[in-house]
């Protein structure tokens, strides 16, 4: 399974040229809406992914790219309840946004428009078993998923082609998962080649050849719950007890 925390309220900081000077602004969601994810690219483009947890028809999508001056929102087509904590986006306008539909049936989606047309990218998610947890696009094209163990291994997904087909990482390349293992939503980081995800038993997985394959190491935390790194070598993982 994965978790992730609620946010009622949030806001995106642009730099506006002046020193130490912040200003905020809210994404217009509709009520009661939290914000799960956020992406800036660049100083003036930026996208916010919210939902309501435990209402139908909740996932929307809000844009901007004149620095937080105006918004566009959209509506993502997830059937039933969603849950669709991560997102990636490559360029100015293509999104891609994994999700489940009333706590089963994974879905990724794509949308190539800045969300006014989506499309199921066909990532053979089991209907039933796979949990997404992260989703990071290395560039235009490649394109790497992260899910919990399914058949013994982490389910990760990797398209060389923009999410047109998708090739799951052989198991051998990953260290097996303890019994009870799983990842938390959006509790991953990239830099380069490099990427990382956490685990609830405290472990920190990495690839340094764009997930290709994949190490793991035993962190001091019971479970890591968010983390980040500078570079290929510095970072730092936050578990709900401490931080290492």
């Amino acid at each position: 399974w994965g978790l992730t925390a609620t946010t009622l309220l949030a806001c995106a900081l642009f730099n506006t040229g002046q020193a130490q000077t912040w200003q905020s602004f809210t994404p217009p969601f509709r009520d009661t809406l939290g914000i799960y994810d956020i992406i800036a690219k660049g100083s003036q483009t930026a996208w916010f992914l919210g939902f309501r947890f435990g209402e139908e028809n909740s996932a929307q999508i809000a844009g901007t790219v004149d620095g937080g001056a105006s918004f566009n929102v959209v509506d993502i087509p997830i059937a039933g309840v969603p849950y669709t904590p991560c997102m990636a986006v490559t360029g100015d306008s293509t999104l891609y946004v994994m999700a489940l539909q009333d706590w089963g049936n994974a879905v990724t989606l794509k949308s190539t428009d800045g969300g006014k047309n989506w499309a199921n990218t066909k990532t053979p998610w089991d209907p039933s078993v796979s949990w997404p947890d992260y989703i990071h696009a290395f560039s235009d094209s490649l394109i790497l998923q992260i899910g919990d163990p399914r058949d013994g291994e982490f389910e990760i997904y990797s398209s060389k082609d923009a999410g047109a087909s998708w090739a799951r990482i052989d198991g051998a390349e990953i260290p097996d998962p303890r019994s009870g293992e799983f990842g938390f939503n959006n509790c991953g980081d990239q830099v380069g080649s490099h990427i990382w995800f956490g685990t609830n038993q405290g472990r920190l997985y990495h690839s340094a050849d764009e997930g290709a394959s994949w190490d793991a190491m035993q962190t001091p935390l019971d479970g890591i719950g968010a983390l980040s790194f500078s570079d290929e070598d510095h970072g730092i993982v936050v578990g709900m007890y401490g931080i290492a």
